[in-house]
């Protein structure tokens, strides 16, 4: 064969090759496409509405004998960690698992639906029952044995310090997703916000989203006529946010300016602690002068804050304020 034939061939095979490997790629490429578009999970479409609805008692609870009186909680005087207190029962009616005071004073509890309790060491109290590199894990206590083990260490950008010693502050669970939400402020300075809010899988024990350069303290899920989203209040401002959530819980696009206590009339320094949702129409912020001093933060006297949502315009209104000395005589 002359060597102007194999020329002549190759300028008909080697087009012909490129062709074949570029087709390849496009079909490769067009499969990632399909893959990705298919496993992205669709915006939520449900009721309006809280989304605890599924929240349960822990099973250990029926086996302590205690009566309807009993509350379990980690503000009790006088006791380290979480505990049950029933005020019918003899010698200060405190009851208290063995593992329960293991990670010092703690703070934010939620229950899901099999009745486990999910909750975070705060140092309100002191440094030396609560150190700083330990402030950013959440716990789990199990609702058949009440034995209390660490459910995972947040990710952070930098362990809690003296300067600032909190990490986890905030906890919100959502029965439509089986997560549990974690707010934290640890690594965070006075001149840059290093919290992260984090959405655990509690079928996998994961963090599978999270909102970065965010210092929020109190955190709900309330399923908006828009979609399910997330509130949570700054911790350097009274000020909320929400921002959307996915079928699966996970954060989508960029949070949403809801109110500022100023925007609802109050003259306060309060950031918002805690926010539940009572009702379908009602969420409850509870705020404190917090201002990353465990002494001072840990002291400040709460503040209850009332509001009605309003389905047509997607907003929150002012019903009431409750006082601290209004909430004592109450």
């Amino acid at each position: 064969m002359k060597k102007s034939d194999i020329r002549e061939r190759n300028k008909f095979v080697i087009p012909g090759v490129c062709y074949l490997f570029s087709a390849v790629i496009m079909i490769i490429l067009a499969a990632c496409n399909s893959t990705e578009t298919q496993t992205e999970p669709p915006p939520y479409d449900g009721p309006v509405g809280r989304v605890t609805h599924c929240q349960t008692a822990p099973h250990f609870v029926s086996e302590m004998g205690v009566s309807p009186a009993a509350l379990l909680g980690t503000t009790i005087p006088d006791v380290m960690g979480i505990a049950i207190w029933d005020p019918n029962m003899p010698d200060g009616g405190v009851i208290q698992h063995e593992s329960w005071d293991d990670a010092g004073f703690l703070g934010p509890y939620e229950y899901d639906t099999a009745g486990n309790i999910y909750t975070a060491a705060v140092p309100y109290v002191s440094l030396d029952n609560n150190p700083p590199a330990d402030q950013n894990k959440v716990y789990k206590i199990d609702t058949d044995t009440a034995e209390m083990d660490l459910l995972i260490d947040v990710l952070a950008v930098s362990l809690p310090t003296a300067t600032n010693p909190f990490g986890v502050l905030g906890l919100a669970y959502d029965c439509d997703t089986n997560s549990l939400y974690s707010s934290s402020v640890a690594g965070s300075t006075p001149d840059k916000e290093n919290g992260r809010i984090s959405r655990i899988n509690l079928a996998t024990g994961d963090i599978e989203s999270q909102l970065k350069d965010i210092d929020a303290i109190g955190i709900g899920v309330f399923n908006s006529s828009t979609g399910k989203r997330l509130y949570y209040g700054r911790a350097r401002a009274g000020v909320v946010y929400s921002i959307l959530l996915d079928s699966v819980g996970n954060f989508v696009g960029d949070p949403r300016r809801e109110f500022s206590l100023v925007d609802l009339g109050l003259n306060t320094t309060d950031k918002i602690r805690r926010i539940t949702f009572p009702s379908d129409s009602e969420m409850q912020m509870k705020g404190v002068d917090f201002n990353y001093n465990p002494v001072v933060s840990g002291d400040a006297e709460q503040t209850i804050y009332n509001l009605r949502y309003i389905p047509d315009e997607d907003k929150w209104e002012l019903v009431d304020v409750v006082l601290p000395e209004e909430e004592e005589e109450g």
